[in-house]
């Protein structure tokens, strides 16, 4: 009985929102909530949530932390998907060897090189994040999980009386 009624208290209902405010940056969590508003009503960084139909905030600067770092997940799967530094590195140098070819002329046997080995790398990077990408963990399954943290932080904010109940 007692473990159900733990349980019961960190699950995420379909009214809880998360809002995490840093640096004039907006993430969320939850059910659907008016950023904007929420922004408008507090200034500078802050944690807020409801929970049960209840607001409140934290400003705390370790929670901050906390919360933020639940949230690596999402930025770190997102980088797999999007184009890695070495191959922004790669299209800069392309684009040089072109320029280069446009100068002296297509005939240059380096440059022609140059341009299939940056070619060939290319293709690697590529597969290498068509792999990652196979293998990532479902974005909403990854936000079903912050959630869960976010509510049991919620929680153990509240108990301990950091969070500030919102009038």
């Amino acid at each position: 009985m007692l473990a159900a009624v733990l349980l019961a208290a960190v699950l995420v209902t379909p009214t809880d929102s998360f809002v995490l405010m840093q640096d004039g940056k907006c993430i969320t969590n939850g059910a659907p909530t008016n950023n904007k508003a929420v922004k408008a009503r507090f200034e500078g960084d802050f944690f807020w949530f409801t929970r049960g139909g209840e607001e409140f905030i934290v400003r705390d600067e370790a929670t901050l932390r906390t919360v933020r770092k639940m949230h690596d997940p999402i930025f770190e799967g997102l980088s797999t998907l999007g184009y890695t530094a070495e191959q922004l590195q790669i299209f800069v140098r392309q684009m040089e060897v072109l320029r280069e070819q446009a100068r002296v002329g297509l005939d240059d046997v380096a440059l022609k090189a140059e341009q299939a080995r940056l070619g060939r790398r290319q293709g690697e990077l590529a597969r290498e994040i068509n792999r990652a990408a196979r293998k990532a963990v479902p974005p909403e399954k990854i936000n079903a999980e912050i959630s869960r943290s976010l509510a049991t932080l919620a929680n153990d904010l509240i108990g301990r009386g950091v969070a500030r109940r919102v009038r």
